[in-house]
């Protein structure tokens, strides 16, 4: 299961230190809300401090959890994602929501509209940032039923914000009715706050149903998050920013990271019948989306086990500025590829080239993609 945080940000010194520290730690990523105020303290601007933490990570993903449409222009707001994922390297996840405190935005003397004006402001924002960066992911964070409609059409991520555990079963429901149709399923990660002691603001506490949040020893927490991914949910975003939090976090993750998923995202990818242009096409497409869960979930685990430097090795190694891909050929309606991955520099630090090259051998077993021979080196491939 996918471990993303947010780590305490009440000031830069201390969001920097987190920052890193997840980043050694092997988090999946690292989470920047976007408010002007909570729990009555100002906050860090999102989009400087994401510029901020991408100039001193390297590989952990940076996520906007979530943005609030009103506060910007959607071109404005567009323009800051483009720069943000090339600055990044490609490690951002634009998240997207709809804006829903009405008191921050009273006290930042930001209109605050209808529920209507707001959702009509986030699909703004949303086509704005695919006509500036169709590269960068989009998450939605809201779970409305007409928000829902939104991720259908759009997001390649649905989080559910706290505010929905109350009803979380019923919004997974309608997030599988609204997507079945959908080649490529959209990944589902659910805001999950880590609360170690009573909140110091009842009505926040009531609003976030922290009630239903993490609570308890670390076995406590591993088993509420058992129960999440048993509904289908691909990650967690782990809220850590009250004091002692983002320490239990560290403490959950190798945990969390054990947890198998409660269904296989890419069972959608493949189909009989397949051509071999289509089977490479599809094998390009896993291999170079940097996901190594979802790489994992599809290819035959037992043969990257018996090579550590395999496909989610390369996943993690990015930026990849370009994979060259070809068919070596069939057997027996199996196919052969090499790939040489061309990174953005040297993805080990020390290799001194920034290529490495593989072969292997795919096929359909059913409707899934699988890895039957894999072979991996390092160095310079011919171009």
């Amino acid at each position: 299961m996918r471990a993303l945080v947010f780590p305490p940000a009440h000031d830069w010194t201390m969001l920097r230190v987190a920052t890193l520290e997840a980043e050694r730690a092997g988090f999946d990523g690292v989470l920047v809300g976007d408010h002007v105020w909570m729990l009555g303290r100002p906050r860090l601007e999102a989009l400087s401090t994401v510029g901020a933490l991408a100039a001193i990570t390297t590989r952990i993903s940076l996520g906007l959890g979530v943005l609030s449409p009103s506060f910007r222009a959607p071109a404005v707001t567009a323009r800051a994602i483009a720069t943000l994922y090339e600055v990044s390297g490609g490690r951002l996840r634009a998240g997207v929501g709809a804006g829903a405190d009405e008191a921050e935005h009273q006290r930042a003397d930001i209109p605050f509209g209808s529920p209507g004006d707001r959702l009509r402001q986030m699909e703004r924002t949303i086509r704005a940032i695919k006509d500036a960066c169709s590269d960068v992911p989009i998450v939605i964070g809201a779970s409305g039923d007409r928000a829902l409609a939104l991720v259908a059409r759009y997001a390649d991520e649905w989080n559910c914000g706290a505010t929905y555990l109350d009803r979380i079963d019923d919004r997974v429901r309608r997030v599988s009715a609204l997507t079945a149709h959908l080649e490529t399923p959209v990944l589902r990660t659910v805001n999950m706050p880590i609360q170690l002691g009573a909140s110091q603001d009842d009505a926040f506490a009531r609003r976030h149903n922290l009630h239903l949040a993490l609570h308890g020893d670390v076995e406590a927490m591993i088993r509420r998050l058992r129960e999440i991914r048993g509904l289908g949910f691909d990650g967690v975003w782990l809220g850590a920013q009250a004091p002692g939090a983002f320490e239990r976090a560290l403490e959950l993750l190798p945990r969390i990271k054990e947890l198998p998923y409660a269904r296989k995202k890419t069972d959608a990818c493949t189909r009989p019948g397949m051509t071999a242009e289509e089977v490479v096409r599809s094998t390009l497409a896993l291999t170079s989306s940097g996901d190594a869960d979802a790489i994992n979930d599809c290819f035959a685990l037992e043969l990257i086990e018996q090579n550590a430097a395999g496909f989610s090795g390369w996943a993690r190694m990015g930026p990849v500025r370009d994979v060259q891909i070809r068919s070596l050929g069939t057997r027996g309606g199996r196919y052969d590829i090499g790939a040489t991955w061309i990174f953005e520099r040297d993805p080990g630090g020390a290799w001194g080239f920034p290529q490495a090259g593989q072969f292997f051998t795919v096929g359909l077993e059913g409707e899934r993609l699988r890895i039957f021979e894999l072979a991996t080196g390092i160095g310079k491939f011919p171009r």
